[in-house]
């Protein structure tokens, strides 16, 4: 398109607003104070800002504002919101001379490219002779024609200032000797209207426009939340266990999301933001032996052979042939439904499985440690316990699950009519070694309550409901691309997926798709198997 004076009047701005709200975006992603190592590790380009201070300020407000909505390890209230919000709405208003001076530097810097019309470019002019195409521009708009009809029509518009002002920054961008000569035509022709040359007034970065960040910002705040690091190891020596002599191993500190934590006693504290909650984000895994010994597996949520699980009907099937459909009885005499997911699990070393000992008899061990009993404790709370509560929570991150200890009490179906039930108390826990190659079992139930009566003992429903076997058949009917795409998106939601599905399931999901993208016929992690015999 050739250029022309009523092309260059024409260029309209809106490119280069939205270019300027896209720009600070990724300014604050760019920010200092830590912003850019901690929460955005590989940010977009961006220009660098008129002043690093004010946009360094911004960003860390911004971030707890994020931070406020996050439910990961109690971080949330350990930041002050409303302190965080007030701080950026007040820093983006045309009160704040470095909000406009910073608004200028991205809508100066888009102007050239983004303010255009078709395929012309306000760049192309400048770079044809701006003073020639700047006295155009100003011969055009003092003329009578101008001045009588096609400025009483911008008069009409509700930004009309703006508008004129837009003129303004063109002449200025190109010779800025014609703005005073414009302006001093304009106000003569109309004194009453108070037109004035400030078009930086009209480029400041207003807060409406960002609203949206906190919320944008949250995939990365979880991110740099779940981050675990080590904090320190204690060393235990080996000994002689049940079974087999064990190694020697270390009890581990960790603590999730400790760059965070740092960086909120930095800056942050410093501006108000941080309040004086304590993060609850520390965490120990025992790899000593005695704990190595007193685990099975990671989904170990499950019963030996043998074990009686108590039909809707009355009667009662040993957990290895229940079949798809079967109704099986729920807590307080409910009906579940036995779904075609057979749950079982090949144990990859020794473990321990434990029985209850209520100090008349010392019953027989069927269950590993991590799964769920109904359970009252001395005080006469009642609720869902394990031995090994946190493990039990993997797969149930949405119950609230104390441990199961000596003392408590657990509920044997006593009569099935009526379903009523005897208390047990627990002395102690009887213990026995399974075996390296040995396989446990366990239930996924649909519909009903999450329970059922393994040997009697009402017990949870351990297993997940969106399950391994439910990923893997979902996953078989994507195309390999969508896999891709699933997979390139997955790591920004997994810490806020974690807290909905739990560990083992994210985990998992994880690593299905990154190690099998194109694979989709794959088999489900070696730990569980699937059988139909």
């Amino acid at each position: 398109m050739a250029l022309s004076v009523e092309n260059l009047f024409e260029l309209a701005d809106h490119e280069v607003k939205s270019n300027v709200t896209t720009g600070f975006t990724n300014m604050l992603q760019n920010a200092g104070n830590g912003v850019r190592n901690v929460f955005f590790p590989n940010p977009p380009s961006a220009i660098s800002p008129k002043n690093v201070a004010f946009v360094n300020d911004v960003a860390c407000a911004f971030i707890c504002s994020a931070i406020s909505y996050s439910s990961r390890y109690n971080f949330a209230n350990c930041v002050n919101r409303g302190r965080a919000d007030d701080f950026w709405k007040r820093s983006l208003t045309q009160a704040n001379a470095n909000c406009i001076a910073e608004g200028s530097h991205l809508y100066t810097h888009y102007f050239l490219d983004y303010c255009r019309k078709d395929e012309t470019t306000f760049r192309m002019y400048q770079e044809d002779g701006g003073s020639k195409w700047a006295k155009r521009l100003h011969d055009a708009v003092v003329t009578a024609p101008f001045i009588n009809a096609k400025i009483v029509i911008i008069f009409e518009e509700p930004n009309w200032l703006e508008n004129l002002n837009l003129i303004f920054f063109k002449l200025h961008q190109l010779d800025p000797s014609y703005v005073q000569s414009t302006l001093d035509r304009w106000k003569v022709a109309y004194p009453d209207k108070g037109i004035i040359a400030q078009w930086e007034k009209f480029h400041f970065i207003p807060y409406p426009n960002f609203t949206h960040l906190p919320k944008q910002f949250m995939g990365n705040v979880n991110n740099a939340i779940s981050k675990k690091t080590q904090t320190g190891k204690t060393f235990i020596p080996a000994f002689g266990g049940p079974g087999a002599a064990m190694a020697s191993g270390y009890i581990y500190d960790y603590a999730y999301g400790k760059a965070v934590a740092d960086w909120l006693a930095g800056r942050p504290n410093q501006l108000g933001f941080r309040t004086s909650t304590n993060y609850k984000n520390t965490e120990i895994e025992d790899h000593s032996p005695a704990a190595v010994i007193g685990r099975s597996i990671t989904h170990g949520c499950c019963f030996v052979k043998g074990t009686k699980i108590k039909l809707a009907n009355g009667e009662e099937k040993t957990i290895e042939h229940l079949a798809e459909g079967d109704n099986i009885l729920t807590k307080d005499g409910q009906i579940a439904f036995y779904s075609d997911e057979k749950i079982i699990i090949k144990m990859p070393h020794n473990g321990v499985i434990y029985g209850i000992d209520d100090g008349l008899q010392k019953g027989l061990p069927f269950f590993t440690g991590h799964h769920l009993f109904w359970a009252r404790d001395i005080s006469g709370q009642e609720g869902w316990k394990a031995i090994f509560p946190d493990d039990a929570k993997e797969n149930n991150p949405s119950l609230k699950v104390g441990k199961l200890q000596s003392g408590d009490t657990i509920f044997r179906l006593k009569s099935f009519n009526l379903v009523e039930y005897q208390e047990v108390r627990i002395k102690d826990f009887t213990k026995a070694v399974i075996q390296e190659g040995d396989f446990i079992f366990g239930l996924h139930l649909l519909d009903g309550d999450r329970s059922y009566h393994a040997n009697g003992y009402i017990v949870g429903n351990n297993y997940p409901i969106i399950t391994l076997k439910r990923i893997r058949d979902g996953f078989k009917k994507l195309s390999e691309v969508e896999r891709k795409h699933l997979a390139d998106s997955l790591q920004d939601i997994l810490p806020t997926a974690e807290i909905v599905f739990g560990r083992n399931v994210t985990r998992t999901l994880d690593k299905y798709l990154n190690q099998h993208i194109s694979e989709p016929q794959s088999v489900l992690p070696q730990e569980i198997i699937e059988t139909d015999n």
